[in-house]
């Protein structure tokens, strides 16, 4: 896998960023849009790529999805690590 796979563009790092300072924390769709501010569908077809690649997963409650990281995968766990290093530069 490549960086460029992850990074395609400004709004896949904004998503990153909001999940990876919440790791343990279940967003939906529309609370990730805010909080990147990217509009809805936009996030949809980011998170959706995600979610294809496993560094996210997604849960049903009643009607409501959530989105939150996948914290099993390796990809994922080398983000965290990789985060942890650069966030307070």
């Amino acid at each position: 896998m490549k960086l460029s796979d992850l990074f395609r563009n400004q709004t896949v790092a904004r998503l990153l960023d909001c999940l990876l300072e919440n790791p343990d924390q279940f967003f939906t769709i529309s609370q990730l849009a805010k909080k990147a501010k990217v509009s809805l569908s936009v996030t949809l077809e980011r998170i959706r790529e995600l979610e294809r690649l496993g560094i996210i997963k997604k849960i049903h409650s009643g009607k409501l999805r959530l989105y939150k990281l996948n914290t099993e995968n390796r990809i994922t766990k080398a983000l965290l690590e990789f985060f942890g290093k650069i966030r307070y530069i």
